[in-house]
């Protein structure tokens, strides 16, 4: 009896095109690709601002935006929160 290594591929293939598109429903809502993307993004935001109470400041309108256009508030705040992190990581 031989491998199945069709189905094994065609089984690949589809997960990875149904976590792709996925990561495309989920952060497209934010304007991203993708988790990484938009963690890159919270990163420069934290980061350009110079210092901490701009850093805050540029945060909380961050959120405040996509709250309102956003429909899973959830990941908004996860962003959010890992915003409030790299503020304390950088700005102490």
């Amino acid at each position: 009896m031989a491998f199945p290594w069709n189905k094994i591929v065609l089984v690949s293939a589809i997960g990875l095109g149904a976590y792709v598109v996925g990561q495309l429903i989920v952060f497209r809502q934010i304007e991203g690709i993708d988790y990484w993307e938009v963690r890159g993004y919270i990163n420069g935001l934290v980061r350009g601002s110079g210092n901490r109470d701009a850093a805050l400041v540029n945060l909380t309108q961050w959120r405040d935006f996509w709250m309102g256009q956003a429909w899973w508030g959830g990941l908004v705040d996860h962003f959010y929160n890992y915003g409030l992190e790299r503020i304390d990581a950088l700005y102490g």
